[in-house]
């Protein structure tokens, strides 16, 4: 994996036919990348920031973290069809 003498060690995965799926115990398919897009199963967590080129979908709500003083939000749209956030 990877080539140590030219100094290249990336680990390169491409899928011939279909997704390409990433698994651990929980599940066989908790990353799938098709056409472009990733998809996730369980939560995304970052240690740092979190740079989203494009416009991101989500289904359901979401969560944001203010670091000042750590408060918690939950996102999303309301049954009026308005995006608003709530302290959780």
């Amino acid at each position: 994996i990877g080539d140590g003498s030219s100094g290249n060690t990336d680990l390169y995965f491409q899928a011939e036919e279909g997704n390409l799926r990433l698994g651990d115990s929980s599940s066989a398919s908790v990353l799938t990348l098709s056409g472009g897009d990733a998809t996730f199963s369980g939560n995304l967590k970052t240690t740092g920031d979190l740079n989203v080129a494009g416009i991101p979908y989500f289904d359901g709500n979401f969560m944001i973290k203010r670091e000042s003083d750590n408060s918690i939000f939950e996102c999303g749209i309301a049954s009026d069809d308005t995006f608003q956030c709530f302290a959780s």
